[in-house]
């Protein structure tokens, strides 16, 4: 399906890194959201058909799959005090890391994070694990770090037993079918050293901005 056309020409994202699965095919890149022109995320994400891409859920799983993709590339930005990060596969959108970054500035509260595919019945593998590497990286530079999140106990993919596998350790649950979930300084590093085991994550160093509608296939 395409994405209708809007009005806006623009839609801005600066490239912060590149990476490849050690053992597997593919290309992927990360880009800082730049809301340059929120419309045309609104267009893009409401293209996003997870019932027609991902079968055998229930509806609340694919509501609450949907609302954390749309609020996670729709909320990135200064405006909104959050950093966004996108993921491409193979040069088409596959992922959103959207994060706060705390006072303190070691500190990180992940606000969404999800991934999805254009490809009916496959899985893009490890794109959560390398936007968290990326994060993980930028806060241990700065020592004393840890990153807090809420994760959707009712949710596709079973995301509570994912972030535990990045290191993640329960503090608790809540009324909105929510469990509270904490990694810190000694965890994350651990988790960096486990990543760096199957993911080469490289750094890119640029202020220079990109149009994403040039760099990458944003058909569903």
């Amino acid at each position: 399906m395409k994405i209708q056309p809007t009005q806006s020409t623009n839609f801005k994202a600066l490239p912060i890194a590149k990476a490849e699965v050690i053992g597997l095919e593919g290309k992927y890149k990360l880009f800082k959201i730049m809301p340059d022109d929120i419309d045309y995320l609104k267009n893009y994400v409401k293209d996003i058909n997870l019932p027609e891409i991902a079968e055998g859920f229930s509806k609340e799983e694919y509501n609450n799959w949907y609302n954390v993709i749309e609020k996670g590339l729709l909320f990135s930005g200064k405006e909104f005090g959050r950093e966004g990060i996108l993921c491409a596969y193979n040069n088409k959108p596959c992922g959103v890391l959207n994060y706060s970054i705390m006072a303190d500035k070691r500190s990180s509260f992940v606000n969404y994070a999800a991934t999805w595919t254009s490809e009916k019945g496959k899985k893009v593998p490890l794109a959560n694990q390398i936007m968290f590497f990326k994060l993980f990286r930028n806060l241990s530079e700065k020592g004393g770090c840890n990153v807090r999140l809420n994760a959707l106990i009712n949710s596709p993919y079973c995301p509570v037993m994912k972030y535990k596998t990045l290191g993640f350790a329960s503090i608790g649950s809540d009324f909105d079918g929510l469990e509270n979930m904490k990694i810190n300084e000694p965890r994350i590093i651990k988790s960096l050293e486990n990543l760096a085991k199957k993911i080469k994550l490289t750094d890119i160093n640029t202020k220079e901005e990109v149009n994403i509608k040039k760099e990458l296939d944003l058909t569903i």
